[in-house]
């Protein structure tokens, strides 16, 4: 059901993919309440809080929206238990209730994955973006977003997770502009070449670790609080 990759991507944006989109995204936020509410618990959000620079003597320490954001994006998808994060906790839970299309999405999340998503052309109208994913050699995708299509310029390089659907790809809602910090990313790149040749290569654990370690640098050096692109609900 989940497409990953594709070079065979959509490159126009329809009516019915934007009700799916917004379909889908509704059920994530409602989903990603309920990881947040059921699976992540005080001390995952501390240990995530610790690992992005945003704690202060086990207080959590957050400057705006958007790091509130972040924090919590990276305390459902990067901070592993026993190589388990909380979307994992809750498919392995049974007596989670759940309709077909919310167990579909659900699925979804698991399969997210880290992305620095380059914006190569915004489609008119619909809320298309056709984006390269840099630290998968370029492939390109659709990725559906109302807010990012009304504004984000094109060249723009953005740090997300990033949700794989059947024809398009969305955003769990947490991202950083990082064209502005080309030597935090230099240094994140050299990271993963010392593991592995490519990031999927390596561990969840060892992903978690070195995306904290970005995202730690660039929130440091203040891109939390110049450019945040949000979804239009």
């Amino acid at each position: 059901m989940l497409s990953e990759t594709s070079n065979n991507i959509t490159t126009k944006a329809s009516p019915e993919l934007l009700d799916t989109y917004l379909s889908y995204r509704k059920i994530s936020n409602y989903l990603a309440q309920r990881l947040i509410d059921n699976y992540v618990g005080r001390d995952t959000i501390l240990r995530s809080a610790k690992s992005l620079g945003l704690c202060y003597k086990n207080t959590i320490t957050v400057n705006n929206d958007s790091e509130s954001d972040i924090l919590m994006n990276h305390a459902i998808y990067n901070n592993y238990v026993f190589n388990k994060n909380a979307v994992d906790r809750c498919i392995n839970n049974s007596r989670e209730i759940l309709t077909e299309t919310e167990r579909f999405v659900l699925n979804a999340l698991q399969n997210a994955k880290f992305a620095l998503l380059k914006v190569e052309k915004v489609l008119a109208n619909d809320g298309g973006i056709i984006v390269s994913d840099l630290l998968r050699n370029g492939r390109q995708h659709l990725l559906m977003d109302k807010g990012l299509n009304a504004s984000a310029p094109t060249g723009v390089v953005l740090a997300s997770t990033v949700i794989y659907y059947n024809d398009f790809i969305s955003l769990t809602g947490a991202a950083l502009f990082v064209n502005d910090h080309k030597y935090a990313i230099l240094n994140f790149m050299e990271m993963i070449n010392e593991y592995a040749k490519e990031f999927d290569e390596l561990l969840r654990t060892k992903q978690g670790y070195l995306i904290s370690c970005l995202t730690k640098e660039l929130i440091h050096n203040g891109a939390s609080e110049r450019v945040r692109f949000k979804d239009i609900k």
